[in-house]
């Protein structure tokens, strides 16, 4: 039991280290012996408090390499258990009722917000959805990474953090819907591009209010 404590206490100590030292995303934190002298406590102690912190999604332990801030800080795949859930078209619905509510709010925001790096950025993740959807090609990330970089260009920590947590919705969406739709995805997506970069909040909430009105309608038609 003391050795468990000390572990726990020690994985607090190296998040209270990540934070005071502003690391991001991909940093990589001090190695293993390192860490024991930062902390005066054994190595043991440091494998099983990293254990901890990866168990809590605040870190990812890569064999060989060495331990690095995660991508996806203290979120876990599918935090709100949608894959356990039976009732499919239950859920749907509620997802995209969820997102009728909040996603033209963000994409407002968004081109409220957007600064010339952000541009780029969402260029880039649309030329490489447009790329896949030319050739056919499964979409999904590109289109989750999408929606991603609206929250992130909102510039509000909880909607930054609470998008990713749906994106095991828009998989099960794209799994229970019938035919994959590519070329009206790829105009709604270039129009709320276009939309964000001309800085026009009025045609960024609808564009993305029709975005989701037309997915809702073509999987419960």
């Amino acid at each position: 039991m003391e050795n468990k404590s000390l572990s726990i206490n020690t994985s607090e100590k190296i998040l209270d280290y990540i934070i005071k030292n502003n690391l991001k995303p991909l940093d990589k934190l001090p190695n293993e012996y390192e860490l024991m002298d930062l902390f005066n406590v054994g190595r043991n102690t440091i494998r099983e408090s990293l254990k901890i912190l990866s168990s809590r999604n605040i870190i990812d332990i890569k064999q060989g390499s060495g331990t690095y801030v995660s991508e996806k800080v203290g979120i876990s795949d599918d935090p709100l258990g949608f894959l356990l859930i039976s009732d499919k078209d239950k859920l749907i619905k509620d997802i995209f009722e969820f997102r009728s509510i909040i996603e033209p709010e963000i994409a407002e925001m968004a081109a409220l917000n957007a600064t010339e790096d952000d541009i780029n950025e969402l260029e880039s993740i649309l030329s490489e959805m447009s790329t896949k959807i030319e050739k056919k090609e499964d979409f999904l990330i590109s289109d989750q990474n999408f929606h991603i970089k609206l929250a992130q260009i909102s510039n509000n920590l909880i909607i930054e953090n609470l998008i990713p947590v749906l994106s095991a919705g828009m998989k099960i969406f794209s799994e229970e819907v019938f035919e994959t739709e590519y070329k009206q995805t790829l105009k709604s997506h270039k129009e709320l591009f276009n939309a964000i970069k001309s800085n026009n909040p009025r045609a960024a909430r609808e564009t993305m209010t029709f975005h989701l009105l037309f997915n809702k309608e073509r999987f419960f038609k």
